[in-house]
């Protein structure tokens, strides 16, 4: 097992993974349905919505894949995010980088992977949206064309969650959303000529 390196402007990017506030979340529909249709898609038992951070892969969605986790060293994505375009292992079994994986050698049998690096706002590159088959499989030029129209669409929930106005867990206005409103009600208190404390 060859561990990914870790890209440059790494602090930067975890930053990046951060601030969108996903990590560690309950599962949403919005999500698994990419994951899902990627599944279809590619007529594939699993598909998952990866994101690296410091230390781990931490599946957001997740279709046919048992572990939320894995350890870094054992991460896919982090091996996807040091590129921006597709990415293939046609059989995970003979690629030195993953020979030895315990979910490749293991009662998993993941044997190909196809993935696409997902993004924040600012381009960096989180994670991955990843597609597993339990055979060795080549992918057409049409095929990895759907995974990065699927990866935008992950990246586009991605930017709506970084622009929430609210707690996704209480309901409650973020900091986004309370400057909105904080903004709003002071400029409301400045026309009506109204007093204001905060």
């Amino acid at each position: 097992m060859l561990a990914a390196p870790v890209p440059l402007g790494e602090a930067a990017r975890v930053a990046a993974l951060r601030s969108l506030r996903v990590l560690d979340t309950l599962p949403e529909e919005r999500f698994d349905r990419i994951a899902r249709l990627a599944c279809r898609i590619f007529d594939a038992p699993m598909a998952s919505i990866a994101l690296v951070d410091e230390q781990r892969e931490w599946s957001k969605a997740r279709q046919g894949v048992d572990a939320q986790n894995l350890a870094r060293e054992l991460s896919i994505a982090a091996h996807v995010i040091l590129q921006d375009r597709a990415w293939v292992a046609a059989d995970l079994l003979t690629d030195a980088r993953f020979a030895d994986h315990p979910l490749v050698v293991g009662p998993a049998q993941w044997r190909a992977c196809a993935a696409y690096p997902v993004h924040a706002a600012d381009g960096a590159r989180v994670g991955a949206l990843c597609v597993l088959d339990q055979r060795p499989r080549d992918y057409t030029a049409l095929e990895l064309a759907s995974l990065a129209d699927l990866a935008a669409l992950v990246d586009a929930e991605l930017l709506t969650q970084s622009q929430s106005p609210t707690d996704e867990l209480t309901g409650l206005a973020n900091r986004r959303g309370f400057m909105a409103l904080a903004t709003h009600l002071l400029a409301a208190c400045r026309r009506s000529g109204r007093p204001a404390t905060l």
